[in-house]
């Protein structure tokens, strides 16, 4: 397996990860990161637990402008899957002074319209919740780059 330093990741993602006890990729990493680096539409399908969410996540974050604008939208079918991929973020964005933000059902809506004022570069949510916001005008897709669909 490769070290993700052997995959181009940046030197600080790179630390972040060791901090958590992730050294080396896992196949789908060592197969999805450099194609996502690259630029190329992907369809990927592998099993819970390989490392998808890092898979995609690593490559899109590095190339995130540290500006208030919305540059990713990673939309998950259910409220569990939005929210296991939000707590995978934040362990990087935070570190990385990027801003990510769980949008969905069950929570106080007012609190996520307070939320994307700030507008996060990272906006994770389930697709009735996501469309909720597009309908009220409390979202801004415009410098949207990278769609994800987990």
């Amino acid at each position: 397996m490769a070290k993700f330093e052997e995959l181009k990741v940046s030197a600080e993602i790179c630390e972040l990860l060791r901090r958590q006890g992730i050294i080396t990729a896992t196949p789908v990493q060592e197969r999805v990161i450099p194609q996502t680096r690259a630029g190329k539409d992907l369809i990927v399908q592998s099993k819970t637990g390989t490392g998808k969410t890092l898979a995609f996540l690593l490559p899109t974050v590095e190339r995130l402008k540290k500006i208030p604008a919305t540059q990713e939208l990673i939309i998950a079918p259910t409220r569990e899957l939005a929210t296991q991929i939000s707590k995978v973020a934040e362990k990087i964005c935070a570190k990385l002074e990027i801003d990510s933000l769980l949008i969905c059902g069950g929570q106080d809506i007012d609190r996520q319209k307070e939320k994307l004022r700030r507008v996060p570069q990272i906006v994770i949510g389930t697709p009735g919740r996501l469309l909720d916001h597009l309908r009220r005008g409390t979202i801004q897709l415009k410098n949207i780059n990278k769609v994800i669909i987990d």
